[in-house]
């Protein structure tokens, strides 16, 4: 809110934002449009968003919002005679990133220098170890 409030985009707004710009995908932004509306007076973060993040009511403001983003990106109804189209997708915007990691077993995987697997580990969160899906 203070970026904001200083006509400033954060960082990582930005960041996020460049990536959806280059892939052509669209947003919503939920942080700006919730400072907006403080400033207007509609709520207030210490009365309004309470004990967690986001809230009951930040819940119900983000959920109206992704509502009406839907609404809007699909209100023209899709006759039986349109045509699919296809869309190549852009050249990745990092060359590094993990668009085709996926889950394997911890024995498949292939560690690099100075990693190990340590069978002794246990979790420190009372989470749940086995994941199988």
């Amino acid at each position: 809110m203070a970026s904001y409030n200083q006509g400033l985009v954060p960082e990582v707004i930005k960041n996020h934002q460049s990536v959806a710009d280059h892939y052509n995908i669209p947003t919503i932004n939920l942080a700006k449009e919730v400072t907006d509306r403080i400033n207007a007076g509609e709520f207030t973060w210490e009365d309004d968003f309470k004990n967690l993040h986001p809230s009951p009511f930040g819940q119900g403001i983000y959920g109206n919002s992704i509502i009406t983003f839907l609404k809007n990106s699909y209100n023209k109804r899709q006759n039986m005679s349109d045509k699919t189209t296809s869309y190549s997708t852009p050249e990745r915007i990092d060359p590094y990133s993990y668009d085709k990691g996926k889950l394997i077993d911890i024995n498949e995987a292939q560690l690099a220098k100075g990693w190990h697997i340590d069978s002794n580990w246990k979790p420190n969160d009372n989470k749940k170890q086995d994941l199988t899906l």
